[in-house]
């Protein structure tokens, strides 16, 4: 068996027969990995396929790819699982949207909280994707969570009906001890709430309980909101067989 090839790119058009690159990012990675004809390469465009192509051309100005074969890449057999993160000032959201692709969220969104600091900018979406893209290329997905910055509050989001209180789970440091954990062996899909550095407001936990969203803590000391979110789907994803060892035939890691 051959086994698949240790360089990825993020490629919109991976599964074209023949992909002529020569966009930067391409032509980067190219001087980087010193590619040469006949090399391999794993192309992914978000659709959970891993496209396998050789190198056919590598000069200073363009990359010639020529596919050899299409396979489902295994280690995106995950069941959907989206973040609802508070919005945080700066940049602190990039950390956030580099770990949570590689432990299999499948969407992240940041909300606007009650104590979130300034109006949340929906226009840093497209940086945070990219972020989001580059994070899936270094860990072995082959699939693209969405990610988007909202304007608008939890109540909000809710009351659009694509989120269910009864699938949700939310993360609050007064939820009690770890025996007040729920079971997720039923949910099949699930949101994570996560709220703001500064805590939840009152008017907010008042909206929380009325609704009857189950929660869960995070043990006994104050995480970063952007810290929190990782290591609540860590645990999650661990309760969920995550970190199982991959199936046979996934493809591999990625440089």
């Amino acid at each position: 068996m051959i086994p698949p090839p240790r360089t990825r790119i993020f490629v919109p058009r991976a599964g074209d027969g023949w992909l002529v690159l020569d966009d930067p990012d391409a032509l980067a990675i190219r001087r980087s990995l010193r590619l040469q004809p006949s090399d391999r390469v794993a192309c992914f465009n978000g659709n959970g396929l891993e496209h396998h192509y050789q190198v056919k051309e590598s000069s200073r100005g363009r990359l010639v790819l020529e596919l050899i074969q299409s396979e489902k890449n295994l280690r995106d057999v995950l069941p959907p699982i989206t973040v609802f993160a508070a919005a945080t000032k700066g940049k602190t959201k990039d950390r956030a949207a580099r770990d949570l692709p590689p432990l299999g969220v499948t969407r992240i969104v940041f909300y606007r909280a009650g104590r979130t600091i300034g109006e949340p900018s929906e226009s840093a979406s497209p940086r945070l994707q990219k972020i989001a893209i580059e994070a899936c290329r270094q860990c072995g997905r082959s699939t693209i969570p969405p990610v988007t910055v909202s304007n608008r509050s939890l109540p909000e989001l809710f009351q659009t009906g694509e989120v269910s209180p009864q699938r949700s789970l939310l993360f609050w440091e007064a939820a009690g001890g770890a025996g007040a954990w729920p079971s997720l062996d039923w949910m099949k899909e699930l949101t994570l709430i996560f709220g703001p550095e500064g805590g939840f407001s009152p008017e907010e936990i008042e909206w929380i309980r009325h609704a009857g969203i189950p929660m869960a803590p995070l043990g006994r000391r104050i995480l970063r909101a952007e810290l929190a979110a990782v290591v609540g789907l860590a645990l999650v994803q661990a309760r969920r067989g995550l970190f199982e060892q991959c199936p046979a035939g996934s493809s591999g890691g990625a440089e």
